[in-house]
């Protein structure tokens, strides 16, 4: 590493140091922007395992609703609950998901350098990556997402290492963290399918069988927990949380689901499966969905995180309209002028980041430097990502976090590889 880019990597590091211990002294003193109404959930999820043996993200003081057996995947709180044995303290898990920000800066600046990202552009993806206002705001609250993209990250490393080595454990690895991930958050729960695929073509270029069999440790995670939800419930099935999801995307359907045996929680999930049924069936509701779906996928890569930045801070509830979070339908104007100046500059140049990191991703799926696998994994894990979540109509800044590390890769190699043409027609004349 040249002189340069080590006096930029110390200010860079010195700067995050900062920037984390400030927030992180911001949510001491204001624990509550610590919680979304999901981390209160992931909270009693690990409370009862920890105090009962059950696992519930409810109170089971109340009447039981068989809903909350299964809304929250285990992977988050069990980490919630192993944190807890240490203390119960909120500030440990967010120590903790400081450490993983931090050692997902390593795995991404390990990961550029076997794709021979020059060191003053590596520099610059981890800052981009470390000194991101999602980052930040999420490594602060009692949420999956710090998580869930720290094992997107492990997994794409995996795979370049593998595809390096050849080295059966790394395959595994991958898959493990696949299957983490799944157990972490309920939008993961069909990348089996291409994940499938991809391993597919592996083992026609390398033919050994541990790759199948990789392939399939994500399948048996889901598996064991639909069994699991099978026997407390008596429906097969991975999360209920799409009995709150349709709320959103499907008119009509009700505000919350409430089931107090397991005969109501059968009825219920039918319900919600005729809901979602009925509007795949709609012509109109086909042509209204689809019509929103390029809307709704621009959003996920663009979005500059609105509900999360004033979730963080927060101001004043009259400075955002959270109806327009839900229905973003409503009068966009109404919206803007609703948002004080500064609020509205910080958003507007978060939305330029976003357009340059898209831009300067383009490219990267069809450069003939990178190992191809590892090009289509990543793109297969960002396009899997924005579909799912513009297809449900869910909040996308949180979710594109997930994938952010992956976007700032291939954004620094598509960046490289521009910067080496350009030199070479420098040099040569040839482009």
């Amino acid at each position: 590493m040249d002189r340069q880019a080590y006096k930029f990597l110390l200010a860079i590091i010195a700067i995050t140091a900062l920037i984390y211990s400030a927030a992180f002294l911001h949510g001491v003193l204001k624990p509550e922007i610590r919680m979304l109404p999901d981390s209160f959930e992931y909270l009693k999820a690990a409370d009862n395992m920890r105090e009962h043996g059950t696992f519930y993200a409810g109170s089971l003081k109340n009447e039981i609703n068989y809903v909350l057996y299964s809304r929250r995947p285990p992977g988050y709180p069990f980490l919630l609950l192993i944190l807890s044995l240490a203390s119960p303290s909120l500030s440990l898990p967010v120590i903790f998901q400081i450490f993983l920000t931090f050692i997902g800066g390593i795995i991404l600046w390990h990961m550029n350098r076997e794709l021979k990202i020059p060191p003053l552009l590596n520099v610059s993806a981890l800052a981009v990556y470390l000194l991101y206002p999602g980052q930040i705001i999420y490594s602060q609250m009692i949420m999956a997402e710090t998580l869930l993209q720290f094992l997107l990250l492990a997994s794409a490393f995996f795979l370049v290492l593998f595809l390096k080595r050849k080295s059966w454990i790394f395959i595994i690895l991958l898959n493990i963290s696949l299957g983490m991930a799944v157990l972490c958050k309920p939008v993961m729960l069909y990348f089996w399918v291409p994940n499938l695929f991809l391993h597919i073509l592996l083992f026609r270029k390398i033919s050994r069988k541990v790759i199948l069999a990789a392939s399939l440790i994500p399948i048996l995670f889901i598996s064991l927990w639909c069994w699991r939800n099978y026997q407390v419930t008596g429906v097969y099935h991975f999360s209920s949380l799409k009995t709150s999801h349709i709320r959103f995307s499907i008119p009509g359907a009700p505000d919350e689901f409430i089931s107090s045996s397991k005969e109501d929680f059968s009825k219920e999930l039918d319900g919600a499966d005729k809901l979602a049924s009925s509007m795949l069936l709609d012509p109109k509701a086909i042509i209204s969905k689809a019509s929103r779906l390029p809307r709704n996928m621009a959003s996920f890569f663009l979005d500059p995180g609105r509900f999360d930045a004033y979730s963080f801070v927060p101001l004043k509830e009259e400075n955002i309209s959270t109806k327009t979070f839900f229905h973003p339908d409503e009068d966009w104007s109404v919206y803007f002028r609703s948002i004080s100046t500064p609020v509205l500059i910080y958003l507007g140049m978060l939305l330029l980041v976003n357009l340059m990191i898209i831009l300067a991703f383009l490219p990267f799926p069809f450069l003939s430097g990178p190992d191809p696998y590892l090009r289509f994994y990543i793109v297969l894990l960002v396009l899997y990502m924005s579909a799912v979540v513009a297809a449900a109509a869910m909040g996308t800044a949180r979710y594109r976090l997930s994938v952010e590390p992956l976007l700032i890769v291939g954004a620094a190699v598509a960046a490289a590889a521009a910067w080496r043409r350009l030199q070479n027609w420098l040099n040569t004349g040839n482009f």
